[in-house]
């Protein structure tokens, strides 16, 4: 029986235990009245107030008060009731999504002497600091957001696009290098991640965003319908993949995929080229920042149609001209996007908190205002 009755409660409140409270109230109640000194009937006739109107006050101002702190316990115990609104919001700024390599190969030493990974980390924390930086006079890049997918035989997600920037720089200079490549993994999961975050279905639908991912293994990539839709509202965003390109150079993209079906042994799940057309469909802009060499066929499918990307081997670079070329991105990249914001209140404990408020309140005034005209009837005889 009590078992059920717990089911019942834990039902419609998150924190049933605390309505054990009003049956105290009403305990304490019983046994205050019992406790209380015992007088004469015609004493107590004497002592009640014989108007009806302030014999109303002496009952109704105990039971606003007994209704009021009910009320109160019963908002403590959390009824479970959740209304959520959704608000789109267009806001100005962008959305980067950080592509990182984090394969076997990044381990390796770079031209400067570092290891690959350690470049990479340095450019990560150089653009962060450009892509980043606060608003000077109102001048500022806006609503500035950052992610953060890694990859090395598959790829996993380490920051949603998020503007604490220090918890992307966290998540970088945590990184370590681990096994083999698969940058369009890599491809993919930052451009998802990107999709989702930003439309979150209004415009790309999940089962359409499905069947996109099963034609990147196809001839042809599926192209949304409202691409356009999506152009125009979604401004700003970009995906940054940060590798060495340890495999071999091809000067074509049928090449590149031919050698990477031929190191997979005939398996291929995703054509990056697929993803990257894909991206430049939305009018996400795609960069390669290289750590060792620059694969002539990725050089192309980033970079054109002019303006839409670039390739670059950064591994040379100082850290001053590491900055002024990411400054130079981050500035050109500032857009718009509309952003949905999720509020999700509780009405019913807000009801019972104005009910208690109002209960107690008014039961003080009405027995205030009792004993007030009882005291005031017995000054005048």
């Amino acid at each position: 029986m009590f078992s059920g009755l717990e089911l019942f409660f834990s039902r419609y409140f998150e924190t049933p235990e605390v309505l054990l409270l009003i049956l105290l109230l009403v305990l304490s109640l019983i046994v205050s009245r019992r406790s209380r000194v015992s007088v004469s009937s015609r004493t107590l006739f004497q002592l009640l107030p014989r108007s009806c109107f302030t014999r109303a006050l002496f009952l109704l101002g105990p039971l606003f008060l007994f209704l009021g702190t009910s009320s109160g316990i019963v908002a403590l115990a959390k009824p479970r009731s959740a209304i959520v609104e959704r608000i789109n919001r267009e806001v100005s700024g962008q959305i980067a999504i950080l592509i990182d390599d984090i394969s076997g190969s990044m381990g390796m030493q770079a031209k400067s002497g570092k290891s690959r990974l350690e470049v990479l980390k340095v450019a990560n924390e150089i653009f962060l600091n450009e892509f980043c930086r606060e608003k000077i006079k109102g001048e500022g890049l806006g609503l500035n957001m950052a992610g953060l997918v890694v990859f090395d035989s598959d790829a996993q997600v380490l920051v949603r696009p998020t503007t604490d920037c220090n918890l992307v720089r966290r998540a970088v200079r945590s990184l370590k290098d681990t096994t083999s490549t698969s940058v369009e993994q890599g491809l993919w999961a930052g451009l998802k991640l990107l999709l989702i975050f930003a439309d979150k279905e209004r415009i790309i639908p999940l089962t359409e965003l499905t069947e996109i991912q099963t034609s990147l293994k196809e001839r042809a990539v599926r192209i949304p319908q409202r691409r356009q839709e999506f152009c125009e509202k979604n401004q700003g965003l970009s995906l940054l993949l940060f590798t060495d390109g340890d495999f071999a150079i091809a000067g074509s993209r049928q090449a590149l995929l031919q050698e990477r079906e031929t190191t997979r042994g005939g398996y291929f799940k995703i054509n990056p080229f697929h993803v990257l057309d894909l991206a430049k469909a939305l009018c996400i802009k795609t960069y390669f920042w290289s750590m060792n060499e620059i694969w002539p066929a990725f050089e192309e499918a980033f970079s054109n149609p002019p303006g839409t990307g670039e390739a670059m081997l950064v591994s040379d670079l100082d850290e001053r001209t590491l900055g002024d070329l990411y400054r130079r991105v981050a500035e050109k990249e500032r857009g718009g996007f509309v952003i949905q914001e999720v509020t999700t209140y509780n009405p019913l404990r807000r009801y019972f908190i104005a009910g208690a408020l109002v209960g107690i309140l008014c039961g003080a005034f009405l027995t205030g205002l009792g004993r007030l005209l009882v005291h005031s009837g017995r000054a005048r005889k």
